[in-house]
């Protein structure tokens, strides 16, 4: 049966995300607003923290990965202790950036080799096996689509880098805030652009049935 990605049958699964990812943004929000507006490190750090357990109890109340619940301790944790050991609220933001310094260029030879990580990621939200690499007109799709999300991305860590380097506390946190949404809404556009490129073409879930095979020194295309 021909493999059609759609972004239809993964709403519930993008809603699930969107949900999530307003939570668990929530301890950064509490961080930059008592930041802002009582000008205390000790303060913004005691609320975020609280904010993160209060997001770790939601999570385990509905469900939610264990793993990823505690990450997220960990993370607030990471950051409260990054600014108040410096004694620089700015600092607070300093896991974040060296994570989107890290993630950038390693997403991009991801990309190049047709690994991209939007074929992962919509392999996982579809609840399907991850075949796709196999078909190298699946993989040029995801690879060139991922170019927009990896764009975005990229703009965002030289702001954000900006901002942090010229200590703009509330504007680093608030734009930490609204690209949260914007890398879902990037997501979901490379994703539709994905499946315009794929078009009709048919893959059946058995890897190695679609008839397509990388040609030698392909780019975007993910030779094996």
């Amino acid at each position: 049966m021909a493999d059609r990605t759609t972004t239809s049958d993964a709403a519930p699964a993008l809603r699930e995300r969107l949900v999530v990812g307003a939570v668990s943004v929530s301890p950064m929000l509490t961080f930059t607003v008592l930041i802002s507006t009582t000008t205390s490190l000790t303060a913004a750090a005691c609320a975020a923290l609280i904010a993160a357990v209060a997001v770790s109890v939601w999570r385990v109340l509905t469900g939610r990965p264990t793993r990823t619940t505690v990450a997220v301790i960990a993370g607030v944790l990471l950051q409260v202790t990054f600014a108040t050991v410096s004694g620089d609220a700015v600092n607070f933001f300093l896991p974040r950036l060296a994570w989107m310094v890290l993630w950038s260029p390693v997403q991009l030879v991801l990309i190049l080799i047709g690994r991209a990580p939007l074929g992962w990621a919509v392999a996982r939200l579809r609840g399907q096996p991850r075949t796709w690499r196999q078909c190298s007109v699946r993989r040029r799709a995801y690879s060139l689509a991922s170019l927009l999300p990896w764009s975005l991305a990229t703009l965002e860590m030289v702001v954000a880098l900006w901002l942090y380097a010229h200590d703009q506390v509330a504007l680093l946190g608030g734009t930490e805030v609204v690209t949260n949404v914007v890398h879902l809404l990037a997501f979901v556009a490379a994703w539709r652009i994905a499946v315009r490129l794929i078009g009709t073409h048919d893959a059946p879930d058995q890897p190695g049935l679609c008839g397509c095979v990388a040609e030698p020194g392909e780019r975007f295309a993910g030779s094996r």
